[in-house]
Formats: structure tokens, sequence, C-alpha cells
């Protein structure tokens, strides 16, 4: 497992050049430009544990899923950090990596965890593009196999619940499910904006949208668009529709899932589109914050039939976010006003409650 550790340096504090590529409009470190270091991190510690570079190599690793990211604490701008990653998990065609974001350590001073991230790489024959092996990973230590162990677990966890998911949306809502949404619409059930609680809004006026020319500088070695930087722009999306809904500043806590779908070529037409798909019901009780969760999907169009940018039968899903932010002030309830949002609520209540779990074994799994 060791074998594929790779580690780069992040001198913030010492090269203010490099800081100025890093840094916002708030004079914070950019998440964003993190999780392309961290996708192309992931890339760098795949190679190496199948023994062989970008050039000239026999299988191509392609990131399937960021998994998870969980935010510690927000990285500071004075201050130099290690982004480091290994390989915990290989199976017959995909491996999973951890990485984590650290701050540099001293003769008297422990790293400290800033953030921490899990991508799913899989790899493919670079002249058929079909899957490929790639090289079992071997435990050495105790500490190795628990980490095999939670996350073949985990794994396992995750495609049962996957499963679940995909069954409950061919099915009416439960008896739990109706409720809510009784307690949500009751005591009458509003057609228009003037009779809509003052405490909650209708999920379409969450919405929003954004549209992206993918250019040559954002691709990858084989001419696709870097996953990482579309995560980049998702998150962008999500942070204003957040921020939009919430009329205060506020903080991201998790990515908690980032699947691609499909590849996006070179000139292609990206259309993002964003909702609040769910609000915690109650604060935090760690931090008294108030947590909502935001989707963003990403659609790939034809640019040469204008028709397949409203969404009709030419789009194609290319890419879904999923991420948790908090506010200090409480959101609205989001409530349902169409039968396709009222698929897309209950789906985001259900998803809510498997990134409870996941995020207690993430936790878990980094502290192993």
């Amino acid at each position: 497992m060791s074998d594929s550790y790779v580690e780069k340096l992040l001198p913030f504090k010492s090269s203010p050049e490099l800081l100025d590529d890093y840094i916002d409009s708030m004079g914070k470190i950019q998440i964003k430009k993190l999780i392309e270091d961290l996708d192309l991190l992931a890339v760098m510690v795949s190679y190496k544990h199948n023994d062989t570079s970008f050039v000239d190599s026999p299988i191509i690793m392609l990131t399937a899923c960021m998994d998870r990211m969980e935010i510690k604490q927000p990285p500071k701008t004075m201050e130099d950090i290690k982004l480091s990653g290994q390989v915990i998990h290989a199976g017959t065609s995909s491996m999973t990596t951890l990485l984590k974001v650290q701050t540099v350590p001293t003769a008297t001073v422990a790293p400290t965890t800033l953030l921490a991230a899990s991508f799913t790489l899989v790899g493919v024959n670079s002249t058929t593009r079909k899957p490929i092996n790639v090289n079992p990973l071997v435990a050495r230590s105790p500490r190795e196999r628990r980490l095999i162990q939670a996350v073949t677990e985990s794994k396992n966890r995750k495609k049962n619940c996957e499963n679940v998911l995909i069954e409950a949306a061919k099915s009416p809502p439960s008896g739990h499910d109706w409720a809510h949404l009784y307690h949500l619409h009751s005591p009458n059930f509003p057609s228009d904006k003037s009779t809509v609680m003052t405490d909650a809004v209708c999920m379409s006026e969450t919405k929003m949208q954004a549209v992206k020319w993918v250019q040559p500088q954002e691709r990858t070695c084989y001419n696709y668009l870097f996953g990482g930087f579309m995560i980049g722009q998702a998150l962008e999306l999500a942070h204003m529709t957040g921020t939009a809904i919430s009329q205060s500043s506020v903080q991201l806590k998790s990515l908690d899932r980032s699947a691609f779908l499909n590849p996006v070529p070179i000139g292609a037409m990206l259309r993002f589109s964003s909702h609040i798909s769910n609000v915690d019901e109650v604060p935090d009780k760690h931090t008294g914050q108030h947590n909502f969760q935001v989707c963003v999907e990403a659609e790939l169009t034809d640019w040469q039939q204008q028709e397949r940018l409203d969404g009709s039968a030419g789009s194609m899903p290319a890419a879904r976010h999923y991420f948790t932010f908090s506010s200090d002030k409480p959101l609205p309830k989001i409530r349902p006003n169409s039968f396709d949002d009222l698929l897309l609520y209950l789906e985001g209540r259900r998803r809510q409650k498997n990134f409870s779990i996941e995020k207690t074994e993430f936790s878990n799994l980094i502290n192993i």
C-alpha cells in the first residue's frame, strides 16, 4: 500500500505567486483549486500503483467518482500545506485512493489534517478502451489490513443502498414520506405563491443554471474534460445556489458524492443545473449551524443543434454532484410544487440519510 504514496507541497507562505493562483475574492483558499490538485494527485497515485506513467502507458486511469470529501479546517493563506495520497483498495479494474491536505509538520508540531478526500479510479486499455486489470493491493501491516477491510465494507453497503434508492424511485412514496409531505403542506395545499407559508420556498425557486463551453486548456492528456475542473465548476454553482437561498454567507462542509457518467470531449457544451435537495430539520448539535444539501447535474449537449439546449432527448448526462453547506442563518423549508420536483425532493431526503452514514464511515476511515 505504501508503495503508491505520493505527496506534493504547496508553499503558500513563501510563494506569493502561487498563493495568487489559489486565493479567492474573500481572501481565502479556493477549495475548487484544491479539488483539481487532488484529482490529479489521485491519478498520479494510481499510475504509481500500477508501475507505469502517463507517457506510452498500456493502461489509462480515469476518475470514475469522487466518493467523498470532508473539510475539517479551512486552509489558511499564510501557511504551507502538503497534499498526499495512496491507494487503499484495489479491485479487478478499479481502485480507491485516500488523499489528505495537511499542514507541514515541524520538529515540534505534528501535521493537522485540514481536508480529506477519496477517489475511485478505473483502468482501461489504452488501445481498446475496455476495462483492464490493475495491480492487486497487498497489506503489510495491521493498519493496512484495517483500511482495506473498512473500504470493502463501505463499498458493499453503498452498493446495497444504491439498489434500495433505485427501487424506491420506482415505487410510490412510503407512509412516512406521505406523512412528511402532508405536514409540509398542511393546513392548505397552496397553488400560488401568495398562499405559500412564509417559512417555505418552492423547490423551483432554488434552481439555477450555468452553461460552459469546454476549451482545450481544460483537457486531460486524453483530450477529455479534466474531472477536477468539472467538480470545481459544479461547486461554484452550488455555492451561489446556497448563498441565494440563505441570503447570507455559506461554508462548504463536504462533497457527498461526485459521479462521472459520460466523458466530456473538448468543444462540447455543458449545462449545469442546481437545486436545494434537502434542508436539515434541526441545527448541527456540535456547531449549531444549519446544514443543507445542493445537487448539481451536468448535461452534455450538442452545440450544433440548438434544440438540444432545452433539455430535450438530445442531451446526455455527464455527471452528478452532491454538496453539503452550512449557514449561520436558518434556511426556509423546501416545498416540491410539481411531480418532477416531488421526485427530486424525495430522492434528496433519502440520499441524505445515506450521506450521514457515509460521513461517519469516512471519519473512521481517515483516523485508522
